[in-house]
């Protein structure tokens, strides 16, 4: 089974989600998002992340795991999977 694309969401811009970006930070265009293989959900995150949501191939989100307070540089990440 082919590893799933992992990608970082952040704050709202208005109705807007967004998504980072490893050369621009955060950015409002699924396109322009930067994918990370799994491992990202051991790594510190960006400042303002929120979610990190696996995707298939097919671009199709198969999860949702929200950032649980209490993670940071440094420190261990927590999610809660709601999806």
């Amino acid at each position: 089974m082919k590893d799933l694309d992992f990608y970082i969401l952040g704050p709202r811009v208005g109705d807007e989600l967004t998504y980072w970006n490893l050369d621009k930070g955060w950015v409002t265009d699924f396109g322009d998002a930067s994918a990370f293989p799994k491992e990202i959900l051991t790594l510190p995150l960006p400042e303002g992340a929120t979610t990190v949501m696996p995707f298939s191939s097919a671009s199709e989100p198969m999860s949702q795991f929200n950032l649980l307070p209490g993670g940071g540089v440094g420190v261990v990440n927590f999610f809660q999977k709601v999806y």
